[in-house]
Parts: structure tokens; sequence; C-alpha cells
């Protein structure tokens, strides 16, 4: 999680550096740490429901717990699909301003960071997939098996894939605040 953390970052930064060169691209720089911000608590909340309910932050320790956490399993791919941009998600649209942005300005070096985006997002996705599969999927280990998700944690991961939804099917919710600020 820290090195999407990081990489995502990086791109945020990427749009947040054609200020002067891309509206689009510094606005969608700006959009996406707002994105990260709630697509990361995501993946931090159903990591600490993961760890607090086996007792162990070892995820190869951990295996089959879609059926006892569901919540948390399904949150933890929302968070995956956010993270590498895919639509109704709120990452799709402040990537795909960043990349609009990079692309805009014309230059080959952009152009090149632009695909070299495109290529760690789909990294991105298979690596936590792959990790959301070893955890989530797989034959249940019965030392998991009196696990459960708590009331709370099932409410504030709700919320949270809501807000990921929401800002990425309703961007202006977000667009028009970040546009008081920086203008077009």
């Amino acid at each position: 999680l820290l090195y999407s953390a990081i990489s995502q970052f990086s791109y945020a930064l990427a749009g947040i550096g054609l200020a002067g060169r891309s509206v689009e691209g510094l606005t969608g720089g700006v959009f996406h740490l707002i994105n990260l911000a709630a697509i990361m608590l995501l993946f931090y909340v159903a990591a600490i429901n993961l760890a607090h309910g086996t007792g162990t932050y070892r995820s190869d320790m951990m295996q089959g717990l879609s059926g006892k956490m569901p919540f948390t399993c399904w949150s933890f791919i929302a968070a995956t699909f956010a993270i590498a941009g895919f639509p109704p998600f709120n990452g799709f649209v402040s990537s795909h301003m960043i990349f609009e942005g990079l692309i805009d300005v014309g230059s080959v070096i952009m152009a090149v960071a632009a695909f070299v985006i495109m290529l760690t997002r789909v990294l991105i996705l298979a690596y936590l997939l792959r990790s959301a599969h070893r955890v989530f999927f797989g034959q249940a280990l019965e030392k998991y098996s009196s696990v459960r998700e708590s009331i709370l944690a099932k409410a504030v991961l709700l919320l949270l894939v809501a807000i990921c939804v929401f800002t990425g099917i309703w961007p202006n919710s977000v667009l028009s605040i970040i546009g008081t600020v920086i203008p077009r």
C-alpha cells in the first residue's frame, strides 16, 4: 500500500507540476491528491480491519477471508480499481485530467511521462489484485473461523466507497471547489 501511495502521490505531483502549462493537468493533480486521501484511507481502514480481525499484519498469513470479511474484501477491491483509475471511481477522473494535461503540453518528454504513468497504473492494478486474491480468496484457514467485521468497520468502509464513487460520478462536486482556487 505504501508503494501505491508513493507512486500515486508522484502522479499527482506530475499534474501539479504542469502549472503554467496546463490548467487541466494542474486541476487534475490537485483533484488527485484529494482523491488519493479517500482511496488510501479506504485501503488503510480495510488493512486495519484485517489486522484487527486476524491478529496479524502479515498478509502472507491470511487466506480465504472473503466469506468472513465481505465488506473489507469488496472495499479493498473497490479501492484497487479506484487507485488504478477505473470508472466510476474518483481516481479515473483525476488521472484522466493529468493524462490530458501531459498530452496537451505537446512535448515528447510529457508523452513519455504519460505512457509511464499509464504503465504504472496497470502494474498497480496487477499487484493489488494479486494481494486481494491471496488474502480474500482461496481455502479459508481454520484459525480465522471466528473472524468477524464490526458494524462500525462496515459503516466506515461503505462511507469511503460511497465517497470514491460519488466523486467519480459527480466530479464537479469537488472540481467546482478546486476551480475557485485555480482560475481557468
